[in-house]
């Protein structure tokens, strides 16, 4: 998108250049650059306004003037510009807040400034305003910006391999994560962006640079992987394909919850009793399965729900810390944002981890993953009506209450007995790491393959074009109706 912006840029710039009249056009190509596109487009307008006529080319001279109601090519030239201008410096604000980028923020923001104010301050440093224009669209290291890779860590004594992680969350931590914890214990890392191996994820498509890596993929999302994209995958889906695939759900990779929901069962009477509060929520996300909403809608007619969360919210605002907060309840609502055998999340283990009943909906082998006499499955019950009637009894009912948070979590035959181990993931990744890299491959990298991953790159380049307008369009309304669901 930066290099489609600079080439109208400078494609208007010629244009006018060249059709302005013998004599009159501005000596070498920054003097039209500047005069044409910094000052005329506002020239224009001025002129508009204040004398009804406009110049066609945007000279001082004027050459040729239309009545009210034309504009002249330069000046929709320029309004078009403008407008792009703006957009794009708009998302890379966006961006860079994103990422906490102080600098790029800083130089976004005094381009913009510039470029609106120039006309009205004279021709004082107006080259300064023209570098900072074309600087920032072209300056790809702002656009791109990120944290320096760290010094090469884990065992010096391992094989050493160059990674990459890309298209994950963005606080995702280089160092201390679930899939480098365990490649640290065998060999030594150099975090690159020449990677033998490219760890990738769902929340982009910046893997495509990478064809000539190894690509294994993770989901925290309930999206099934595309092997003709990926050489590995990890992810929810039940799924038997070779030494290519691995299920690993997503709250394997939530550590600090997962101690404390092994131990939900062991805390005391006492404390348990001591819980007065029925049920609470914490949900921020509005773009999920009605039956959450439902849910909460039919249990607030019979009891008090607080919801902790930025949507829904009834307790003065979304709360900082959300295992501190459920942990005032008997029961926690814990919804996944839509079903399919085998999708969970990290949501009915902060349940547990918060000394809660999990109320659950969603995979519908739940039961085969966690013990089933610990928490509340939402798929046990015809209606809603009836499914509010029994949370409503375990949270009025001493007996009941005790009973299920006396269960453990999972037993042996669970599941997720053997997922929630450290090293659950760590033959699969060194299976994959231990072999020769050419013969770690296992994606089609060659004719229909390749083409099916190029055409997998084009159509990626459009979509970064409608997301520059879709993103903050989704964020605006995300963020409008978490107000109105208050």
């Amino acid at each position: 998108m930066v290099a489609v912006i600079a080439f109208i840029y400078i494609a208007m710039v010629f244009f006018n250049g060249y059709f302005a009249p013998d004599g009159d056009t501005p000596a070498g190509f920054w003097e039209p650059l500047d005069f044409y596109l910094f000052n005329g487009r506002l020239e224009f307008a001025r002129r508009a306004f204040y004398s009804n006529t406009i110049t066609l080319f945007g000279h001082h001279k004027s050459i040729m003037t239309v009545e009210t109601g034309y504009v002249s090519g330069l000046f929709v030239y320029g309004l078009i510009f403008m407008i792009l201008f703006f957009v794009m410096m708009f998302y890379l604000f966006y961006i860079m807040y994103k990422r906490k980028n102080k600098e790029g923020m800083l130089l976004i923001l005094c381009s913009a400034t510039y470029f609106v104010a120039e006309p009205f301050i004279g021709y004082i440093n107006k080259n300064l305003i023209l570098m900072a224009g074309i600087g920032t669209l072209l300056t790809t290291s702002v656009y791109v910006s990120k944290e320096k890779n760290p010094e090469p860590f884990g065992n010096k004594d391992g094989k050493k391999i160059k990674i990459a992680f890309v298209d994950f969350w963005k606080d995702l931590d280089l160092k201390d994560n679930y899939i480098v914890n365990i490649l640290k214990k065998h060999y030594f890392i150099e975090i690159s962006d020449k990677p033998d191996y490219c760890f990738c994820s769902c929340f982009g498509n910046d893997h495509l640079k990478y064809a000539n890596s190894v690509k294994i993929f993770f989901t925290g999302e309930n999206i099934v992987p595309d092997f003709n994209e990926y050489d590995y995958a990890m992810g929810f889906s039940y799924i038997d394909f070779e030494d290519r695939y691995l299920r690993l759900p997503l709250y394997a990779m939530y550590d600090k919850a997962i101690e404390k929901a092994k131990a939900k069962h062991d805390i005391d009477e006492k404390t348990l009793l001591a819980k007065k509060k029925a049920c609470a929520v914490v949900v921020s996300n509005p773009d999920a399965a009605g039956i959450r909403d439902n849910m909460i809608d039919e249990l607030s007619k019979v009891m008090e729900v607080a919801s902790g969360g930025r949507y829904k919210n009834n307790v003065g605002g979304p709360v900082k810390d959300k295992l501190s907060f459920l942990e005032n309840y008997r029961l926690s609502l814990a919804f996944e944002n839509s079903d399919n055998n085998g999708y969970t999340t990290e949501k009915i283990l902060e349940a547990f981890a918060a000394g809660t009943i999990p109320v659950y909906w969603g995979s519908k082998d739940i039961k085969k993953e966690f013990n089933p006499n610990a928490f509340i499955d939402v798929n046990d019950f015809d209606t809603v009506e009836s499914a509010a009637e029994y949370i409503k009894s375990v949270a009025d009912d001493d007996s009941k209450f005790l009973g299920m948070m006396r269960a453990p979590m999972i037993t042996p035959e669970s599941e997720a007995y053997n997922i929630l181990y450290d090293d659950y993931a760590e033959r699969f990744l060194c299976n994959i790491i231990d072999n020769d890299i050419e013969k770690a491959f296992r994606r089609n990298n060659k004719y229909a393959g390749r083409r099916y991953q190029l055409r997998r790159e084009h159509a990626y380049q459009m979509v970064r074009i409608t997301d520059m307008i879709n993103k903050p369009l989704h964020t605006v309304n995300k963020i409008f109706i978490q107000k109105k669901a208050k």
